[in-house]
């Protein structure tokens, strides 16, 4: 008489893979009675799946070694006569450390990204996608990130680490241009032919724009520029009596994008010539006119 040829029922993993969880596999069942069955986990980091020494019992904490691979149980039955066989387990889904992590704010030069992880973290590194590769930020190991003009038009990211493992945020859209401002230029001097007007220097908030500027006058039918006055100081010129006066600074970025601010208007401007008449309005009586000089 010959044995029964063995068969063995296929253990069936419940759990969640992830570091610190504990994964249970059903037991297998054997259709020999006087046969005995075993068990095995194996990881499969990408090259196949190995034995993970000392587990040999239908449950197993899963640690941080485990982290990226999937995991198995295999069972064997092994009978008196030495005949036998074995049986696999579905392989579970990758193993995770469980620490995941996101980011909020706005993909803008001069805002800031705050990165919120799931769990307790020992440390961030922010990182730029540049040229196909994530590439780790200078200097930026907080929470918070404030968006450099460097950024613009490459994603960002944030990669965190724990005791157990590491994650990595899902990409930030591609980093957008600071929205431009630029403070308004403020005129001193008086206004007088011959006089010279003074503004203070306009400032934008994009490191890289650069700043032009042109006074303009206004005769009374809107204000319009004036030839070659494009520095922050204008001499006020016979052309200009009558007129108010005025001077807009524009703001350019290297993208193409800017902006601009036109300061208050100066009185009207006048000639600087005055004068003054002395004496009595009687007949007879000499009056005498006293210009002021210039």
């Amino acid at each position: 008489m010959i044995d029964i040829s063995p068969t063995l029922t296929t253990p069936v993993i419940s759990g969640t893979g992830q570091q610190g969880q504990t994964l249970t596999a059903t037991a297998a069942v054997a259709n020999d009675s006087d046969a005995t069955v075993s068990y095995q986990w194996e990881a499969n980091h990408g090259s196949g799946f190995a034995a993970i020494a000392g587990a040999t019992s239908l449950s197993y904490v899963i640690t941080s070694a485990d982290i990226g691979a999937q995991l198995e149980i295999v069972a064997t039955s092994t009978d008196t006569d030495g005949t036998g066989t074995t049986t696999t387990s579905a392989a579970t889904a990758t193993v995770t450390s469980g620490l995941s992590v996101t980011v909020s704010g706005t993909a803008q030069e001069g805002q800031t990204l705050t990165a919120t992880p799931s769990g307790a973290v020992t440390g961030y590194q922010w990182q730029s996608f540049i040229a196909g590769s994530w590439t780790n930020v200078s200097s930026a190991t907080s929470s918070t990130y404030v968006v450099r003009e460097a950024d613009e038009g490459n994603q960002l990211r944030v990669h965190v680490t724990s005791s157990g493992g590491s994650a990595d945020s899902a990409a930030t859209s591609a980093v957008i241009d600071i929205s431009p401002t630029l403070t308004t230029p403020v005129i001193s001097g008086t206004g007088q032919q011959g006089q010279t007007l003074t503004a203070t220097a306009a400032v934008a908030n994009d490191s890289d724009a650069t700043v032009s500027y042109q006074w303009e006058a206004n005769h009374g039918s809107g204000f319009a520029a004036i030839a070659g006055a494009t520095s922050l100081s204008y001499v006020i010129t016979s052309a200009d009596i009558g007129a108010q006066l005025e001077i807009v600074a524009t703001s350019t970025d290297t993208d193409g994008t800017g902006t601009t601010t036109t300061s208050a208007a100066t009185a009207t401007v006048t000639s600087g010539l005055s004068v003054t008449v002395s004496g009595t309005a009687q007949e007879g009586q000499t009056l005498t006119a006293t210009p002021a000089a210039r």
